[in-house]
């Protein structure tokens, strides 16, 4: 069993690296939108991170 401060750390661990790999989405995302459509990079979901 986990001592409940090893959970925590757990669990936030799993936040962080969920949380990166959307920001990372997204981030992908804005740049595929710039490349094809040839708008300036949105600054709106940089900020989300």
């Amino acid at each position: 069993m986990f001592t409940p401060q090893e959970k925590v750390s757990i669990l936030s661990d799993d936040f962080d690296r969920s949380n990166l790999s959307f920001c990372i989405f997204i981030f992908v995302l804005i740049i595929l939108r710039s490349i094809f459509v040839l708008h300036p990079v949105p600054e709106i979901g940089l900020n989300m991170c």
